[in-house]
């Protein structure tokens, strides 16, 4: 069956108001924890003002029996790409006071899930444990909690089970760093902010604990009472490797912000796909009204959809952007019996899979995203017919979240004039010359 987004298409045969063709979205993902250093609060909040250590944790637990170095990433509570059974967020309202680490124990066991207070201590320090709190503006919002705190009567607690790992954590690059800003190179398959439940494992959580994720309650403590955390400035897709810039300061926060308005900050990105694209500037339509639930209009699984037809923008509040990029450059190279194309990409516009969304649509979609390859090719327009729909509510459904890394990079970034660019391989130390997609191509 036609999901609601595709059957209003098909009526589409004659421009319609833009109320009958943009449908409400079915699914929305739930809100980002927002983070907060713990000395920040008051005791008298439900956040405990001391350091830690030994004895003195709360629940009893002692500091050498939490997260240990060696720590299995695919444990009963962690995984690294296939979970031990589907992760899922628990919540519950207190109807006493409790320490943190037994209101998650209790919490856990009415779902059937019994751990030792070690994981469940290893939890709350890699950050799968919040706290509902009021802020200064009287809003509620959950607060990432990564130590032992006494909770009161009619708190809420969240806690995310089993968590995700990244192991190439350790893989980050810090290209450039100074007062202002700080510039990294960041691998595939690593967040580029806090992930669900994981605190640490991502672009900021790696400069937050100068690339060393704390395994005691000691630890924590010493960098939330010390670190100055950074704001990311902008953000690459998870399977999406390459520069992304932080703000050390709100000053350098509202410098870069300001010389993005005023078209200063230029993007370069290489991609490569096994389809010929033509070279050119690309000025296309991407669905962007509600990125929070992907591309909207029923895109359930994040796609976001993307047209060249203009008539689009006639609609009134129709949620259509122009985007437009530059396919710079093409050359080819052979792996196996296959040719595959290796494109460098300009921006002009950066807007949600900008790149990932337009390259598919133009019928070269990217290696290893099976997120759009199913859709490549496909597009909206005016009057589209039944076969048209139906051809693409089958892409939409065939596209699978993507687990692995994907043949796109952002190479280079210039801001006012100044090119900061990913590092290359180091000949001496025996890396690997060719691009990193070069050796994942089948």
């Amino acid at each position: 069956m036609y999901n609601s987004f595709l059957l209003l298409l098909i009526a589409f045969v004659k421009p319609q108001p833009a109320s009958t063709f943009i449908p409400t979205l079915t699914s929305r993902r739930a809100p980002p924890f927002s983070y907060t250093n713990t000395r920040n609060l008051k005791a008298s909040e439900g956040f405990d003002d001391i350091a830690f250590s030994g004895d003195q944790v709360l629940g009893g637990a002692a500091s050498n029996d939490v997260l240990p170095t060696d720590v299995d990433f695919d444990s009963s509570i962690f995984y690294t790409s296939t979970p031990p059974h589907p992760p899922s967020t628990y919540i519950s309202t207190l109807s006493s006071p409790s320490a943190l680490n037994s209101a998650i124990q209790t919490l856990l066991s009415l779902h059937n899930i019994t751990l030792p207070l070690s994981s469940i201590n290893s939890l709350i320090i890699i950050g799968a444990v919040g706290v509902l709190k009021t802020n200064d503006k009287g809003d509620e919002k959950w607060y990432q909690q990564c130590l032992p705190i006494m909770c009161d009567t009619g708190e809420k607690i969240r806690v995310h089970y089993p968590v995700r790992r990244f192991p190439n954590f350790k893989d980050l690059k810090i290209v450039h760093s100074d007062n202002s800003f700080i510039v990294v190179d960041k691998p595939p398959m690593l967040p580029s902010q806090p992930f669900k439940g994981n605190r640490w494992e991502s672009v900021v959580g790696y400069l937050e604990c100068s690339g060393t994720v704390p395994t005691t309650f000691q630890e924590v403590t010493k960098i939330l009472s010390t670190s100055n955390r950074p704001s990311l400035l902008n953000r690459l897709d998870l399977p999406v490797s390459g520069m992304i810039f932080l703000g050390t300061s709100i000053r350098s926060r509202s410098t870069f912000s300001k010389l993005s308005k005023e078209g200063k900050i230029k993007k370069q990105y290489q991609c490569v796909s096994y389809n010929k694209v033509k070279t050119g500037v690309k000025r296309l339509l991407l669905y962007t009204k509600d990125e929070r639930g992907g591309g909207g209009m029923g895109c359930s699984k994040g796609q976001v959809l993307c047209s060249s037809d203009l008539r689009l923008l006639k609609q009134k509040d129709s949620g259509w952007t122009k985007c437009i990029m530059d396919v710079n450059s093409r050359t080819s190279f052979t792996r196996g019996e296959r040719i595959v194309y290796e494109y460098t990409i300009n921006l002009v516009t950066g807007r949600k899979h900008q790149i990932r969304s337009c390259m598919s649509y133009l019928g070269g979609s990217l290696v290893g995203d099976c997120l759009y390859e199913p859709m490549e090719g496909l597009g909206v327009r005016v009057g589209m017919e039944e076969e048209e729909v139906e051809g693409l509510e089958r892409g939409l459904e065939r596209g699978r979240t993507v687990r692995g890394r994907i043949g796109l990079r952002c190479v280079a970034v210039s801001v006012d004039g100044k090119v900061y660019r990913a590092k290359e391989p180091d000949l001496e130390k025996g890396e690997e010359p060719e691009k990193w997609w070069r050796h994942e191509l089948a």
